[in-house]
């Protein structure tokens, strides 16, 4: 009996936020959205639920679902489609994932009549084989279910797959389906965020997963070693279930740490207990890590803290442009 055709090794990637830069964009809209209701609730509620489907949106952040509200966003964001634009190194990267020989699959939480618009905005159709939106599923992320439909319908292969993402909710939709996430920090969530969500991996953006491309799970797709990226990802989970009360704990002196370091090196040496010399990231390079569930960089600010404060910056800003183009006649 001969074997069939083997099936292909593929990179699912999430599109707002990962490939398009529109998060803001639909924080501002939902936002107007919840207002129009009547609902006063902060750009931030919003932004943390940013990735799921339109109804676990609305339900995680009034904890009921209100249809109502979900027709609101709608129609506040339809200015903005015509407005959306790729994040750097986007088009790139998925081209250059196509020349490795992997299939490019799209799975986004956009609805169907959008779609159309985000490949225009993103620019690289030739390297895309596989769309798939909410629509063909029961369930929107955090629910597997569209990672699942998106490895079905390319054909690939669960066990070479590697999901690229920016929401904890594309992490935990990717471990769920049983395969490894990759986060990007160009949606606005925290690398301690993405990887307690599951990330085998953490980039700032789509440019600096370009640069390592080779070195990352998604060349270990391509070097035969997706089997050693299984485990290591279920490593990182296993650590975190058994260990909880361990990681919480190196969090909380990861934040006492994080203020010690603005003493300076010396300062920030002591309190990691005299480990190496502070590390400072280059560009291109992944977020790197400390001990379990602690993510800061010498150098840098808590990267929760200062992704809350460009959460509040951007969301006022992207809400006054849309008022603006609202006004502008066409």
């Amino acid at each position: 009996m001969t074997a069939g055709p083997a099936r292909r090794g593929g990179v699912i990637f999430d599109v707002d936020g990962t490939l398009l830069d529109t998060n803001y964009l639909h924080v501002a809209a939902w936002w107007e959205a919840f207002r129009e209701r009547g609902r006063d609730i902060r750009c931030a509620d919003v932004h943390r639920a940013l990735g799921m489907g339109s109804a676990e949106l609305v339900e995680q952040v009034l904890g009921h679902l209100d249809p109502s509200v979900i027709d609101a966003h709608s129609r506040h964001f339809a200015p903005y489609l015509g407005r959306m634009r790729p994040l750097p190194g986007a088009p790139d990267l998925l081209a250059a994932t196509a020349r490795l020989g992997l299939h490019v699959v799209l799975a986004t939480s956009a609805k169907d009549d959008e779609v159309e618009l985000m490949l225009d905005a993103i620019g690289a159709r030739d390297a895309i084989g596989t769309v798939v939106s909410s629509g063909a599923v029961e369930r929107a992320k955090p629910h597997p279910d569209i990672v699942k439909r998106a490895l079905s319908e390319s054909g690939t292969d669960r066990t070479r797959a590697v999901m690229v993402g920016d929401a904890v909710w594309d992490m935990i939709a990717a471990r769920r389906a049983g395969i490894p996430g990759i986060g990007l920090l160009s949606g606005g969530i925290a690398a301690e965020q993405l990887r307690d969500a599951g990330a085998v991996e953490v980039y700032d953006d789509a440019a600096a997963l370009l640069g390592r491309l080779h070195a990352s799970a998604i060349g270990q797709l391509v070097s035969g070693q997706p089997a050693m990226l299984a485990l290591r990802a279920e490593a990182g989970w296993s650590r975190r279930r058994t260990a909880g009360g361990a990681d919480r704990r190196y969090r909380a002196a990861g934040r006492r740490r994080g203020s010690d370091a603005r003493a300076g090196p010396a300062a920030s040496r002591a309190a990691r207990g005299g480990r190496g010399r502070a590390h400072r990231r280059l560009p291109g390079d992944p977020v790197a890590e400390g001990p379990p569930g602690r993510h800061w960089v010498a150098g840098q600010s808590w990267p929760g803290s200062a992704s809350r404060r460009a959460t509040r910056a951007r969301c006022g800003s992207m809400v006054a442009a849309g008022s603006s183009a609202e006004a502008t006649p066409a």
